[in-house]
């Protein structure tokens, strides 16, 4: 009988444990997100900052590739990251 005592007790200790792995993965999936759209916001500012002087040439670009979601996947990732490996970029100076 002593050891049903401590049965909610053992219980609220293994959904409390079970809750943090599920906070963690969650957190880590959403620092994955916020990387690649900082990677992107930091392109695009030094893209802008450098604009006057520096002329970037960009073929065939398709922004849809790139527009994050929330509900975006490892295969969704994997094809922006395809597709960024595929696209030319030529820069010149005009100094």
């Amino acid at each position: 009988m002593s050891s049903l005592a401590f049965l909610p007790l053992e219980i609220f200790i293994v959904v409390l444990i079970i809750e943090r792995i599920v906070d963690q993965s969650e957190r880590k999936a959403k620092l994955q997100k916020l990387n690649m759209v900082w990677a992107r916001f930091s392109t695009m500012s030094a893209i802008t900052c450098c604009g006057d002087c520096w002329t970037i040439s960009i073929t065939k670009l398709k922004f849809q590739h790139f527009n994050l979601k929330d509900n975006w996947g490892k295969k969704e990732f994997q094809e922006a990251a395809a597709y960024a490996d595929k696209l030319k970029i030529e820069m010149t100076a005009t100094i």
